[in-house]
C-alpha cells in the first residue's frame, strides 16, 4: 500500500494548460484571470510563489466550506487541515495561485460577470486549493513477472482511496497518450502468455502546451505567469511565430525563418 499526497497549487500556466483545452486563448485567459483578480476573487495572478505563508493558509482557512459549495465539493473531504510541509513557504510575498477572500454565490455568478472562462478558471483554482484540505491519496501497487521470465515485471497500481483526487487530480494536466500512471487498474490475473514483440523509435512528442510546460517546468524556465505571457506573445500577438493547430503548435512562416537564422 502506498499513498501519494496532494500536489502543490496550480500556477498560472498549469491552470493555462487546463483551462485551455476548452478552446480559450493565453491572452484571454491572462486578461480574465486579472479582471477576477481586481475583485478580490483570485489571487495575484504573477507571482512567482509556489506555496504559500502559514499566515496566508490560516486567513483562507475558515472559507473552505463556502467555497467547497461554490464549485460542488463535498465538504466531508475536507478533513486535513493541518498545512502539509511541502504546501508552507517561510517566504512567499504573494503566495501561490488560490481562491481570494472575496468568495463569489455561486459558478453561475461569476459566469454572469466573467464568462464561461471566468467559470472554469475559479472553479480550476478553487478545487486545486480544496485538494490540499483533503487525506492522501491511498493505492495498492502489484507488481509481477512471469515465471518463465522473471526479468520482464509489470507494475499495477490499484486505487484503494481517492481522497484529494475526488476533487483534483493532478493527471489531468498531462495529455491523455501520457496518462497512464494510477489508471483504474485490476491486478494481474494469475496466467500469462509471452510473446515477441518488435520495437520501434516512438514518435516525437506533440508540441501540446501540456508539453511545453512540463518542459520548461521540469528544466526550471521561468515562473507560471511568464510562461503563459510569453507563449501567448509568439503564438497569439501581431508577430507570433507559431500558431495552434489541432492541439498542438506549429511555426508559422516567421516562425521557420527565425529557426533558419
Amino acid at each position: 500500500t502506498k499513498t501519494t499526497a496532494p500536489p502543490k497549487l496550480l500556477d498560472l500556466s498549469q491552470l493555462s494548460v487546463l483551462i485551455s483545452r476548452h478552446g480559450y486563448s493565453n491572452t484571454a485567459i491572462l486578461n480574465t484571470y486579472q479582471q477576477m483578480y481586481q475583485a478580490g476573487i483570485v489571487s495575484y495572478p504573477r507571482t512567482e510563489d509556489k506555496e504559500v505563508t502559514i499566515e496566508q493558509y490560516e486567513e483562507l482557512l475558515p472559507l473552505r466550506d463556502d467555497i467547497a459549495k461554490v464549485v460542488g465539493v463535498d465538504s466531508k473531504l475536507l478533513t486535513h487541515l493541518k498545512p502539509r510541509s511541502k504546501h508552507i513557504s517561510k517566504k512567499a510575498a504573494h503566495g501561490a495561485n488560490r481562491p481570494g477572500l472575496v468568495v463569489p454565490k455561486s459558478l453561475a455568478n461569476v459566469e454572469a460577470k466573467y464568462g464561461k472562462l471566468g467559470r472554469y478558471i475559479y472553479d480550476a483554482v478553487a478545487k486545486s486549493y480544496l485538494a490540499i484540505l483533503c487525506e492522501d491519496y491511498v493505492y495498492v501497487q502489484q507488481k509481477a513477472h512471469m515465471k518463465s521470465h522473471p526479468d520482464f515485471t509489470g507494475t499495477s497500481n490499484m486505487p484503494k482511496q481517492l481522497n484529494y483526487r475526488e476533487v483534483f487530480n493532478e493527471q489531468s494536466l498531462k495529455d491523455k497518450s501520457d496518462d497512464a500512471e494510477h489508471q483504474n487498474d485490476h491486478g494481474f490475473s494469475k496466467m500469462a502468455a509471452g510473446f515477441v514483440y518488435e520495437g520501434a523509435n516512438p514518435k516525437p512528442q506533440r508540441p501540446t502546451q501540456a508539453f511545453i510546460e512540463g518542459f520548461l517546468k521540469k528544466w526550471n524556465i521561468g515562473n507560471g505567469s511568464t510562461r503563459v505571457s510569453t507563449l501567448a506573445a509568439v503564438s497569439e500577438q501581431k508577430n507570433a511565430m507559431m500558431k495552434k493547430v489541432k492541439g498542438a503548435y506549429e511555426l508559422n512562416e516567421l516562425g521557420r525563418l527565425a529557426g533558419y537564422i
